[in-house]
């Protein structure tokens, strides 16, 4: 006699996807494929706005890359470089990353695209999300302006 085989619904590729890189970029630093590291954000919802503070230690708000396509926010950029000769010489333990980052987050639909502003101080950048009407371009760029 063989037991029925579960009937359990199999997890979509995509959803596994996701997951991983929910999971990966969770830890801050570590390195994707592409050779970008991922940034630590935080997002909160008060009313019709939403809030996204993104750490960004050692970026001039001039090298950050902001940019919405397809209602996915992408913050990017590369923090200043060390100085010549100092990338490897002496260090005997380095954990903070170098070199370029990105990190995607998928907006909600109601989501005012068109609306969106940053700006960046003191490593952190402040990205405001008007949420109601959902209008959407199809790519826009916003400048992150010092505060």
């Amino acid at each position: 006699m063989n037991p029925q085989p579960s009937r359990r619904p199999r997890p979509r590729l995509s959803d596994v996807l996701g997951r991983m890189d929910r999971f990966l970029e969770r830890r801050v630093g570590a390195r994707r494929p592409d050779g970008t590291w991922s940034v630590a954000v935080d997002a909160r919802r008060r009313g019709d706005v939403l809030t996204i503070l993104a750490d960004l230690p050692g970026v001039d708000p001039g090298n950050l890359h902001i940019s919405v396509q397809d209602r996915v926010l992408t913050v990017a950029g590369e923090p200043a470089r060390l100085p010549d000769g100092d990338e490897h010489e002496g260090y005997l333990q380095r954990e903070r990353p170098t070199g370029a980052f990105r990190r995607s987050i998928a907006l909600p639909a109601e989501a005012d695209v068109d609306g969106i502003t940053a700006t960046a101080r003191n490593g952190v950048a402040e990205i405001t999300i008007p949420l109601g009407t959902g209008t959407s371009s199809p790519t826009i760029d916003i400048t992150a302006t010092a505060a």
